[in-house]
């Protein structure tokens, strides 16, 4: 495995300080806050409902996929299960998104040859993503082009080991200033050309 623990940092707590949000009060909008909340209410129960029947779905299912491909039948990546009136394909996919503890692998295999076992069927990936506002403005320049040289130094592509994305974002203390610095049209414009985030949660 590679050493990735020089670009491991402690994580820090987040300040917490008293909203003074302001409220608005308007018999307009109020239907429609009932109904947004209502909706997000039910929309978070089906999503609990999936998440937790899904789980108990697959705990019957993955035994059956595995005494299915184990058992000399063509390979099948599904289970079908029947429900009263419906049915469900429970598919067991090859995208493996997070990686797994090596010594934990290994344990699980067991026996003499567990490390070699692991080392058959699994294999070590990584990637490293720069945080470009960590780095002072001044030595940007100078990092980028350090990380090219030491690239095409080992022969290899920089286009096709770094993925980069440049984007034009707001500062930090772009929404705390923007009703002061900016008109209303000007932050009517400013939304158009760059949608500010938004989320709904239940109160």
């Amino acid at each position: 495995m590679t050493d990735l623990s020089a670009f491991a940092e402690a994580p820090t707590a987040a300040a917490t300080t008293k909203s003074t949000r302001p409220v608005i009060n308007d018999p307009a909008l109020a239907p429609l806050v009932d109904q947004v909340y209502e909706a997000k209410e039910k929309t978070d129960a089906l999503k609990g409902a999936i998440v937790s029947g899904t789980a108990a779905i697959r705990e019957k299912a993955f035994p059956t996929w595995l005494k299915h491909n184990g058992g000399g039948s063509e390979f099948e990546t599904s289970v079908e299960v029947e429900g009263s009136e419906h049915s469900l394909l429970m598919i067991f996919s090859k995208g493996y998104r997070s990686g797994a503890d090596p010594k934990k692998v290994t344990e699980a295999i067991g026996g003499d040859d567990a490390e070699a076992k692991a080392k058959e069927f699994f294999r070590s990936k990584f990637e490293l993503k720069l945080n470009g506002d960590a780095i002072p403005e001044e030595k940007r320049d100078e990092v980028v082009a350090g990380i090219v040289e030491v690239l095409t130094k080992a022969g290899l592509s920089p286009a096709k080991v770094v993925t980069a994305k440049q984007m034009f974002i707001p500062k930090p203390d772009f929404n705390e200033r923007r009703a002061t610095e900016f008109s209303y049209a000007q932050n009517v414009a400013l939304d158009a050309a760059l949608k500010t985030p938004t989320a709904v949660k239940n109160k």
